[in-house]
């Protein structure tokens, strides 16, 4: 009887040969890596990047035109590479996603292997080669006739190729800075990852910082430790005027609650200056015993203590200083050629300026809501439109491919 199953290497290749391919990639990766000791950790910037970038095209679209009927482009082009190709990518990708991109918090061996600086490590350079020749062979196979038929999948992962090689190429290219900015002095100069100060065309005067909180929490706290008896969360409760919440055995009511307040002859009173801190009322009460205390607790500021109560040997009642719920940084913005104007800059709603992406970052956390200092980051990325260009490509190809479908089952 004649064995008809397929040798490993024996055309036409498939999955077996793409995972091979995957593995040996990554294996040679890990090893140059390993051997290298992370000396490979070069930014690849323009116009270099743009002629590496002009140097794949010009290198896979020979090899498709010359060896088309070669194993390895007629393989090149096939489901199963593509498929191989997008895997081993992804599953670096993700892994950036579980690994701290640091390696001052990671293990040696980590280090060793690149995974603490994935995206310029030697294993995501040949995965992101592999993935760009796959996907540039598959899109040369189908360009050709342009038609109808052709235009959805081109387009699709065309866009593709375009996302991820401006994505990875042009990231040498991007430029993080942060400023300081303090009340109403004007500033041109920023700061990058090294410290350097870099001087902009553009620069910022603070007008305005300001700061909203939440309402501070209350929860136990123990008195030989110092740590929260929070029971991840659960016993944390936001004060506020005449609630009642039970923590352990302890029933607690919040007679008198004040956002900003000072301390005054043995309580505390309502006050509008720079470093009132919350203060609350309580009314505790042990529901074993049945014993009753009323005092005050406090969070304090950077001005005042804070105040707690003393439960009993193990256990004391205390508040949490308040979260930010919104930080927003007034600004007058001047550039280089005379022009100025004022803008608003909150977190997660960035100001565009020229170029630039302005962010809020931080803020001095020490003063708080009283704080006279707001750093923001500055982020210039070229290739970003590039990327764009290619996600919605990927978006028209595949709402393409699903019209061209939908319409193919209703003529069926």
């Amino acid at each position: 009887m004649k064995n008809n199953k397929r040798k490993i290497w024996e055309s036409p290749w498939s999955y077996k040969e793409g995972w091979i391919i995957s593995a040996s990639l990554l294996i040679i990766g890990f090893f140059l890596e390993y051997v290298t000791k992370n000396s490979f950790r070069t930014n690849i910037s323009w116009p270099t990047n743009f002629y590496i970038l002009l140097a794949i095209v010009a290198i896979t679209v020979s090899a498709y035109i010359f060896g088309k009927h070669s194993k390895f482009i007629k393989w090149a082009c096939s489901i199963p590479a593509a498929i191989t190709a997008v895997t081993v990518f992804t599953v670096l990708t993700l892994a950036m996603g579980f690994t701290i991109q640091d390696s001052s918090a990671n293990s040696e061996i980590v280090n060793a292997l690149g995974l603490s600086d994935i995206t310029h490590s030697w294993p995501f350079i040949l995965s992101q080669i592999y993935l760009l020749t796959t996907l540039g062979m598959v899109i040369l196979k189908r360009i050709i006739p342009i038609n109808i038929k052709n235009i959805g999948f081109t387009l699709n992962h065309l866009g593709l190729w375009i996302a991820v090689s401006a994505g990875v190429l042009g990231s040498g290219d991007l430029i993080r800075l942060t400023m300081d900015l303090h009340e109403n002095d004007t500033n041109w100069i920023a700061k990058d990852e090294s410290g350097n100060s870099i001087e902009l065309p553009i620069a910022f005067e603070l007008k305005d910082f300001s700061l909203e909180e939440y309402n501070p929490k209350m929860g136990l706290v123990d008195n030989i430790s110092g740590e929260l008896i929070h029971k991840d969360g659960k016993n944390l409760y936001l004060v506020d005027n005449k609630i009642t919440c039970n923590i352990d055995n302890y029933k607690i009511t919040v007679d008198t609650f004040y956002n900003e307040s000072g301390f005054v002859f043995g309580r505390y009173v309502p006050v509008n200056d720079i470093g009132a801190a919350p203060a609350a009322l309580v009314h505790i009460t042990n529901t074993v015993t049945g014993d009753t205390i009323s005092d005050w607790i406090s969070c304090g500021s950077f001005r005042m203590p804070y105040k707690s109560v003393k439960l009993d040997s193990v256990k004391s009642l205390l508040m949490i200083p308040p979260e930010p719920k919104k930080f927003t940084s007034d600004v007058k913005i001047f550039t280089q050629e005379g022009n100025s104007f004022a803008a608003s800059i909150e977190v997660n709603k960035p100001v565009k300026v020229q170029d630039w992406e302005v962010y809020q970052l931080s803020y001095n956390d020490e003063m708080g809501k009283w704080s006279s200092l707001s750093v923001i980051e500055l982020v210039k990325d070229p290739w970003l439109n590039v990327v764009y260009t290619g996600i919605y490509m990927m978006i028209i190809g595949g709402l393409f491919l699903f019209w061209k479908g939908k319409k193919n089952s209703k003529t069926e």
